[in-house]
């Protein structure tokens, strides 16, 4: 075996014996489920540094279309604050102007009310479907990850809606985000 044929799996044993140790701090549920097979096969995907890459793009993605989503409930948000500020102030100038006319201002406020209460409900229903949208999003991103991963051919990768083997390919993730921080580990073979 040549010299680089022995250093990539001196590499390999390392990555793996890392994420062996890695893989202790998981949940005693999860650790079952981190077979030497899936480990080993971990190690092996991470060796050209493709895997990482990857992993990487697909963070700064993730990091994107939160940061989008943040920002659309956020001016949602904003524009509600601004209907209610206009419509209170709408209601002051009515209710000041039938006060000026001499008017009792008591069936005016039970209008007012109705109004605001009405607003309000429309503004929860539209938060609701913002949200829902949000979450809808973020599940077919999940989902191309999925794909994503499972076509790069990262063991324990595939599409699922199963929050348990969502939480196990996290940790996964998380696996190859540590060992991407350890240069020793994280060179690539050329």
């Amino acid at each position: 075996m040549d010299d680089s044929g022995s250093n990539t799996q001196n590499r390999l044993y390392l990555m793996l014996s890392e994420l062996q140790k890695i893989a202790k701090d998981v949940p005693r549920r999860f650790q079952q489920r981190l077979t030497l097979e899936l480990l080993s096969g971990l190690a092996n995907s991470m060796l050209d540094g493709t895997v990482f890459q990857i992993v990487d793009q697909l963070a700064e993605i993730q990091h994107v279309t939160e940061k989008q989503a943040f920002q659309m409930r956020q001016q949602l948000v904003a524009g509600h604050n601004a209907d209610r500020q206009a419509l209170l102030k709408q209601q002051k100038a009515d209710l000041q102007a039938a006060l000026e006319r001499g008017e009792s201002p008591a069936r005016l406020e039970a209008a007012h009310q109705r109004d605001m209460q009405s607003l309000l409900h429309k503004q929860q229903a539209e938060l609701t479907r913002c949200d829902m949208k949000v979450v809808t999003q973020l599940d077919q991103k999940v989902s191309e990850q999925q794909v994503i991963l499972e076509k790069s051919g990262v063991p324990g990768f595939y599409v699922t809606n199963d929050p348990q083997e969502i939480r196990l390919q996290l940790y996964l993730l998380r696996f190859i985000s540590e060992v991407s921080q350890m240069p020793a580990l994280a060179q690539t073979d050329t």
